[in-house]
């Protein structure tokens, strides 16, 4: 039982590593943009397939560097994130705030985070950004300060 235990998960991730053509994939060089070139006269869907194929090479990442490597990857962050917390409170801010004339840069490193999505206007007066953020909140920018909050 074990020694067929064995066999079908060898089978599996043989299954896995082998591609269409036959041939055994390890990684797919080219740029999310590029896989889903197809796409490109339908931005909805461009973004979309481009989102996935992201998600879809950040889980095999994971899954081929493994839970040790995750975890280190996570302490890590959770010491970066601490860090830039502790610099925000040396320099005045509240941690996970956001204010009217904030710089983009506090915002990253003292408020929100970086935003799930930007959309950038340029015009003579100057670069518009709206910052997208998960939850329905949004940040308006006028030359990288915070201008408007949105709930």
């Amino acid at each position: 039982m074990r020694g067929s235990l064995f066999s079908l998960a060898l089978l599996t991730l043989l299954a896995l590593l082998v591609g269409t053509a036959g041939a055994i994939v390890i990684g797919d060089h080219s740029t999310p943009e590029e896989t889903c070139s197809d796409y490109k006269d339908s931005p909805p869907d461009f973004k979309e397939c481009v989102k996935n194929v992201r998600a879809e090479r950040l889980e095999h990442e994971r899954f081929l560097r493994g839970p040790e490597r995750e975890a280190k990857r996570k302490a890590a962050a959770a010491a970066q994130k601490k860090a830039a917390q502790d610099a925000c409170i040396a320099r005045g801010k509240k941690p996970g705030t956001v204010a009217i004339g904030m710089l983009a840069q506090d915002v990253r490193d003292c408020g929100w985070g970086n935003p799930s999505g930007v959309n950038r206007t340029t015009t003579a007066a100057g670069t518009t950004e709206q910052w997208v953020f998960r939850g329905g909140n949004y940040l308006y920018l006028e030359n990288g300060k915070v201008t408007v909050i949105q709930h």
